[in-house]
């Protein structure tokens, strides 16, 4: 169950995009910590999975940590070669760059399914790979434009085709305090870590609640987690309408707490003078 607080789906990251504020630190670092995120939720639910089977050992997770280890090396150093090598090959060619990036996020998911980690960490690890091989660009722009115009709404559509209406009521019937409990232990432990990047890194009040407001929703990996736990028998199946709540309750509340806040971020002018952040003078985006 507590896994399921952990990973964030960054719905509010066309947002944010759109307003320019993604070079923003604290901005920055929430989407990094979007991977490390996932990876610790699904790792603890392969040990849970395991445990619950009778087949957990100490080696069966040090194979997996090292499998996990290799297919990061691989992903984030092989594929960036392998995009530099094939475009320098192709030219500036958009229809082959394009095709080149979905077949990488393709090759990355099946991958990381063979190690059973989710295939949004694979996709993940390969959008690192070749962003910077891609730049700012055409390109990387229909990639966006893609992802915010088609996947992320299909987020939706899945929670839509899952739900069992009359189990979902009843579950906010007579399982009201549980659903609750639910909602309040994500919205209040995310606060909780955007507060203390607060404090350990100076970030002003927008910054922080930007942050909160980005990992917010829980859609993607949660409900793979809950999907997982209910098959095994792990979780009940109020536990997992209530998550279903939480997934239509963080994925409606994040993106608007995003809109809200993400305006307000400053812009370091050190973006266009070298990055150095210490000295500067700040301006406001709007």
């Amino acid at each position: 169950m507590g896994s399921l607080f952990t990973p964030h789906t960054l719905l509010g990251y066309p947002i944010v995009n759109r307003l320019g504020v993604v070079a923003n630190e604290a901005v920055t670092v929430t989407i990094g910590a979007t991977i490390f995120t996932d990876i610790a939720a699904l790792l603890v639910l392969a040990i849970c999975v395991s445990v619950n089977a009778g087949e957990f050992s100490v080696v069966s997770l040090i194979i997996q940590l090292g499998e996990l280890a290799i297919y990061a090396v691989v992903v984030l150093f092989g594929f960036k070669w392998l995009g530099e090598q094939y475009f320098r090959r192709t030219g500036d060619e958009e229809g082959n760059q394009f095709l080149f990036i979905m077949l990488v996020v393709f090759i990355a998911s099946v991958e990381a399914q063979i190690i059973h980690v989710d295939i949004i960490v694979g996709a993940f690890l390969a959008g690192i790979a070749v962003n910077e091989v891609v730049g700012n660009g055409l390109v990387k722009e229909k990639v966006e434009f893609i992802g915010s115009t088609l996947f992320i709404p299909f987020f939706f559509v899945d929670m839509g085709l899952i739900l069992d209406v009359p189990a979902f009521v009843s579950t906010i019937t007579n399982e009201f305090v549980m659903t609750l409990a639910i909602i309040a232990g994500v919205i209040i432990s995310k606060f909780i870590a955007a507060l203390l990047a607060k404090q350990s890194y100076n970030y002003n009040f927008p910054e922080t609640l930007t942050m909160w407001s980005l990992t917010l929703p829980h859609v993607a990996a949660t409900l793979v987690e809950a999907l997982v736990g209910l098959q095994e028998g792990i979780l009940t199946e109020a536990f997992f309408n209530g998550v279903i709540v939480l997934m239509l309750v963080t994925s409606i509340l994040g993106p608007l707490t995003t809109a809200r806040f993400a305006p307000l971020l400053s812009q370091p002018l050190s973006l266009f003078n070298g990055g150095n952040k210490s000295g500067i003078w700040w301006e406001t985006h709007e």
